[in-house]
């Protein structure tokens, strides 16, 4: 993280996707976690962003709750 960018990382069997997002292209946050993931202080992230005339979810799985917390805290200040 820096104070203008961001670098997420997603990865689906053999292949890992890298995004780096500008903080004005983000459109929203969303944090889930499950009654089983809260005890493991786990949560998953998906981020919106403008693509075009559209968005585009970055879902980010299985991260650690304090990092979670501390994208939302970069993205909301």
């Amino acid at each position: 993280m820096s104070a203008d960018l961001i670098v997420l990382q997603t990865g689906h069997l053999w292949t890992r996707e890298t995004f780096v997002v500008r903080r004005r292209q983000i459109q929203s946050l969303e944090v889930n976690f499950s009654v089983w993931m809260r005890p493991k202080h786990l949560a998953h992230l998906t981020v919106n962003v403008r693509h075009g005339n559209s968005k585009q979810a970055i879902e980010l799985r299985y991260l650690p709750a304090e990092q979670v917390q501390a994208l939302y805290a970069w993205y909301t200040h």
